[in-house]
């Protein structure tokens, strides 16, 4: 823990830019106290930023980010060395405001904000119809024929599986990210890429599934049509399988796959709108801040450009025609998700995670889900810090070298809460 008084290498600089904000405050706001601040207090603070970075000058951006940067130092010592005489409530609101100013995050893009282009039906036909999901799927159609036995559980027999594979292009040695598969093939279920197509052209008519037999469904016929009168099942089927690739199947709510489903999302909202999310060079190295939860991120991203309905040159995008049936599987999902989620205990704890032995309090406060894994909060550390994970370290239970149960993973440094 930092000592009083040891806020800054700079201590001459720090002290005059605290004192000159504080005075500041107590001039706008008689009765403010330096060690309990109101919300009211730091809104000020940010209004007379904003005033500077108005100017459009690199010499003001740098003052008023300087002038928060110290205020928020300020806010954390008071904190870290129990100093602060305010509530608890309004610190953590000051602190957040000054953070979001310090380092802002991106909006949050919901599906009601998309304003969907006017796409003429057969632009969209056609882009919807040359996407490699539908020639999948037509293929499917016609392999299933007159009939093809399933198991009990509703999916092809596993002597069928390799001339399913085969029509469907799947590779049935090396997975979706092309490393060899982490298991004996014993059914389709364990094949994901080929379940999503047949989970698809159930869900929307082209097969019919009974407990002993598939055959042909419905709208077998319509999904190989390229006339208008196909593009509400098209775009159905579109629909359906993007939603399946933004809904995690696992069942914990923070396992990898699902803590990245938000993200991911994002990033297909936002590349529906005008200021569609920078793509980052493949060439490009890793930045301090990359981990695990960041690669896997790009990992999902790239599966989904090499299924087309994303595309990925300066930034991501979804193309103009293919936007209807991609917003709508949005909707879907975050409606799946919500249901899924509403279903569980809500229980939640907040860590304040800080660093032993820096200059200034160093700390982070994070609110979690009481039943995060340890190799989760590993991953949320990382994130959090912009660590590298090259570093052994490790969780224990109850006071540090007490004694008590340990668990070593990898990361950059110590972190204690």
């Amino acid at each position: 823990m930092a000592a009083q008084g040891d806020l800054t290498e700079d201590a001459e600089l720090f002290a005059h830019l605290v004192e000159s904000t504080l005075t500041n405050l107590a001039h706008a706001h008689p009765g403010f106290r330096a060690t309990g601040w109101l919300p009211a207090d730091a809104h000020t603070l940010l209004d007379a930023a904003d005033e500077l970075t108005a100017d459009n000058s690199e010499d003001m951006d740098d003052i008023a980010l300087t002038i928060v940067a110290s205020a928020l130092t300020f806010l954390n010592f008071l904190d870290e060395n129990r100093l602060w005489t305010g509530t608890e409530e309004n610190l953590i609101h000051c602190i957040e405001d000054l953070i979001h100013f310090v380092e802002p995050q991106p909006p949050v893009v919901l599906p009601e904000d998309i304003a969907l282009p006017a796409v003429d039906e057969k632009d969209e036909l056609r882009a919807l119809s040359s996407l490699p999901l539908i020639a999948s799927l037509v293929a499917l159609v016609d392999w299933v024929g007159k009939g093809a036995a399933v198991t009990s559980t509703k999916v092809p027999k596993p002597a069928s599986i390799p001339g399913l594979a085969d029509a469907l292009g799947v590779d049935l040695d090396l997975d979706s990210e092309g490393f060899p598969r982490a298991r004996r093939i014993r059914s389709m279920r364990d094949v994901p890429e080929m379940l999503t197509y047949w989970e698809t052209a159930e869900e929307i008519g082209l097969i019919t599934v009974n407990s002993t037999r598939a055959v042909r469904g419905p709208n077998a016929e319509l999904i190989a049509d390229r006339t208008t009168r196909a593009l509400p099942l098209i775009r159905a089927a579109v629909t359906e399988f993007v939603r399946s690739q933004l809904v995690s199947t696992q069942h914990h709510p923070l396992d990898l796959t699902q803590l990245t489903d938000v993200v991911v999302t994002q990033v297909i909202l936002a590349g529906m709108t005008s200021e569609p999310p920078v793509a980052d060079s493949e060439d490009a190295p890793s930045g301090d801040e990359q981990s695990l939860l960041d690669a896997f991120v790009y990992d999902r991203l790239d599966r989904l450009v090499e299924q087309k309905w994303l595309t990925k040159d300066d930034a991501y995008r979804v193309p103009a025609a293919l936007q209807p049936a991609v917003l709508r599987a949005v909707q879907l999902a975050g409606a799946e998700t919500e249901y899924a989620l509403s279903d569980m205990v809500d229980s939640h704890v907040t860590l304040r995670i800080s660093l032993e032995g820096t200059h200034i309090p160093v700390w982070r406060r994070v609110r979690l889900d009481a039943s995060l894994p340890l190799s989760a909060l590993h991953d949320i550390i990382q994130s959090a810090f912009g660590w590298e994970d090259c570093h052994l370290h490790e969780f224990s239970a109850g006071p540090a070298y007490s004694g008590g149960r340990s668990f070593r993973m990898k990361t950059s440094r110590t972190a204690t809460s």
